[in-house]
């Protein structure tokens, strides 16, 4: 809701209203990393630079609290988008510090036998250059896969792109995500023509879920929900679908039906929601709107259909996938491929669950 708030405030040119909105989030919830991000972003809108860095700062600073990835990602991003390479090092080098790295085998032969942890921080390992992190850190490895984001911009501007060419020329295959601004035009991140630039696609499969309203009418959506709650003992973090998910348990409901924006239309992404949930497209979404305008005890039961196969027309183009043209090369067409990037199974750490909110206990 506070969310919702703020960018109200915004659409109303009302900056010193949304800023206070944001900061009484922050107050109330200071581990609510997501409120720290859409601040520190309104005052980078606003060409306050030193301010957002600040936010970005304060929220770090706090040793009480840890900094989930989405913070991570934030800050280094913002410091890229200004082109401070050297704060970018000098951020990279703090945030390794807990960080750990397998390093790729060459042989798939003796690669599980003998699977070497190389650990870097900011006091083994000096990059002089986020481009030198690129090109030192894959040392021994053939090939290179990163998730970064961050805009295209020439290539002698470019880190990845400068790390990525050293890493060429010694033989390591580099593939970069193309970024998640979709489906902006021209929204590409790691174009570089010798770095295979890859998409997200959808799946042939989807995770239905259904929706009978007050009124007899049945709608199709997705989800994850399977039957339980995913714990008490958490924080808001990442996930803002998840997230309103939460402020409904909050308030005493028992379930909730979430509707796509026209940004992201028909595509549907199954989470692993807090409460009973379905996630609808945009049209099902307004015809939910419409009952609700004409129904004064609107009402609805959700049932969960599990996974079905074979659904055509598949793959598509997700929708937050970056398009082009690539504005640096025009001549080269980006990205060059599109791989599964829809709701993908995957093993989870202790740190962050499924939902994308902080948890005690580990996800798989």
């Amino acid at each position: 809701m506070w969310l919702l708030a703020a960018q109200l405030e915004i659409k109303q040119s009302n900056l010193s209203g949304a800023r206070a909105i944001l900061r009484k989030a922050i107050e109330c919830s200071p581990q609510r990393c997501y409120a720290w991000c859409k601040d520190a972003e309104l005052e980078r809108s606003l060409n306050e630079t030193e301010r957002a860095r600040a936010i970005f700062e304060l929220r770090i600073a706090q040793p009480a609290l840890d900094m989930p990835e989405l913070l991570r990602k934030e800050y280094i991003g913002f410091e890229i988008a200004e082109g401070e390479f050297e704060r970018t090092r000098q951020l990279y080098g703090r945030l390794l510090v807990r960080t750990k790295h397998l390093k790729m085998c060459g042989s798939a032969t003796h690669c599980f036998k003998h699977l070497p942890l190389k650990r870097y921080n900011n006091k083994e390992t000096s990059f002089r250059s986020i481009g030198n992190f690129v090109s030192e850190g894959s040392e021994g490895m053939d090939v290179l896969s990163m998730s970064l984001g961050g805009g295209s911009r020439h290539y002698y501007r470019d880190i990845i792109a400068i790390g990525a060419f050293k890493d060429m020329e010694m033989g390591v295959f580099v593939l970069c995500s193309a970024g998640n601004s979709g489906p902006t035009k021209a929204s590409l991140a790691n174009v570089a023509p010798w770095i295979m630039t890859v998409g997200a696609e959808t799946l042939d499969r989807d995770f239905l879920a259904y929706a009978v309203l007050g009124n007899g009418k049945k709608v199709n959506g997705v989800s994850l929900y399977s039957g339980k709650g995913m714990g008490e003992q958490m924080v808001e973090g990442v996930n803002p679908r998840v997230e309103k998910g939460q402020v409904v348990k909050e308030v005493g409901r028992v379930g909730m039906l979430l509707g796509n924006t026209a940004e992201s239309g028909e595509e549907l992404v199954a989470d692993s929601h807090l409460l009973p949930a379905v996630a609808v497209g945009m049209k099902i979404g307004n015809v939910i709107r419409e009952y609700l305008k004409m129904d004064k005890r609107p009402m609805a039961a959700l049932t969960f259909g599990g996974t079905v196969l074979n659904v055509k027309p598949s793959p598509v183009v997700s929708a937050f996938s970056s398009r082009g043209p690539n504005m640096v090369t025009p001549q080269i067409l980006k990205p060059d491929v599109i791989g599964p990037g829809v709701n993908i199974f995957a093993g989870w750490s202790g740190e962050f669950g499924p939902t994308g909110l902080e948890t005690i206990q580990p996800k798989c």
